[in-house]
């Protein structure tokens, strides 16, 4: 999950011109992110981690924080390795 934080730390750091950005603090409260950033980071997400995420299921709380996108994508990518094994058995 580490690794997940880090790389979001990082896409994170290059949109907002390097701000440094605590795992639990709200980028929309800081003003540091709007609607065109909610689909760069949706795009960032299903680009680097494989994923697929439907526009209309994505809330902004849901990729307010460092800590909940990593959840975010933490969920589906569980969800999707059950789906892949479930087609597998």
């Amino acid at each position: 999950m580490e690794n997940i934080r880090a790389q979001i730390r990082e896409f994170l750091s290059r949109a907002t011109n390097g701000a440094a950005i605590e795992d639990n603090t709200n980028i929309f409260e800081l003003g540091l992110a709007h609607s065109l950033f909610t689909v760069q980071m949706i795009l960032f997400i299903e680009g680097k981690f494989g994923i697929e995420l439907e526009l209309d299921d994505i809330k902004p709380e849901d990729i307010s924080t460092i800590a909940k996108i990593s959840e975010l994508i933490s969920t589906h990518l569980v969800a999707e390795n059950r789906e892949l094994e479930h087609a597998a058995s």
